[in-house]
């Protein structure tokens, strides 16, 4: 009877002892699910990054010509008639939706239909989008710029594309000598503008 005893209480030692580790292994295995998850959700979150590796950008076949490299598509005009061009100021471009300076010969423009003809978004988007591409630029960024990231730059960016209300093409050309060239376009159901900056030397 004593040994009968002895045995039932070993058996339930060796129930609770197994009870105990498997609630042990469930706790360590929940508690490592938690931990797997969130840098997934903070790196979901960071998705505004100004890294930006211009050795992926290709260099052009093409003889691209001189500053500013595009020419009007021919349904479009300038505003007042034409551009303002400069041969060096400080511009900043949105990439990845951060914006970086870039400095040197600098072009800006506001763009609008023809007298006598309907604007038209899709027109001016796709005929320039050919021009840049065609001197053998590619797109690097199609969205819209971040209020907080907007409001760093206030009073610097200018009035010639409105980050605000609209999204922004940007794309990079580069030249044979390495030279990169940012031309960035915003439209909207009226008119639109274009900005044309080259990363250059002061001279």
């Amino acid at each position: 009877m004593k040994k009968l005893f002895l045995c039932a209480l070993t058996m339930a030692l060796l129930v609770a002892c197994n009870k105990d580790k498997k609630s042990e292994t469930k706790t360590v295995t929940d508690s490592t699910t938690v931990v797997t998850e969130t840098p997934a959700a903070e790196k979901k979150a960071d998705t505004a990054s100004s890294d930006f590796d211009s050795a992926t950008i290709p260099v052009t076949t093409k003889d691209v010509g001189d500053f500013p490299y595009v020419t009007l598509p021919e349904r479009l005009e300038y505003m007042n008639g034409k551009g303002e061009q400069k041969i060096y100021d400080e511009t900043f471009v949105p990439l990845n939706g951060v914006f970086v300076s870039v400095k040197g010969p600098v072009f800006n423009a506001g763009l609008q239909v023809k007298e006598e003809q309907p604007w038209s978004q899709a027109y001016a988007k796709d005929s320039y989008a050919k021009k840049i591409t065609d001197l053998g630029a590619v797109r690097i960024f199609d969205d819209k710029i971040k209020k907080a990231e907007l409001d760093k730059y206030d009073g610097k960016l200018g009035s010639t594309l409105d980050y605000w209300n609209n999204p922004v093409q940007v794309y990079a050309l580069k030249k044979k000598d390495g030279t990169i060239v940012y031309f960035q376009l915003v439209t909207n159901s009226a008119s639109g503008g274009i900005r044309i900056a080259e990363a250059g030397e002061l001279k």
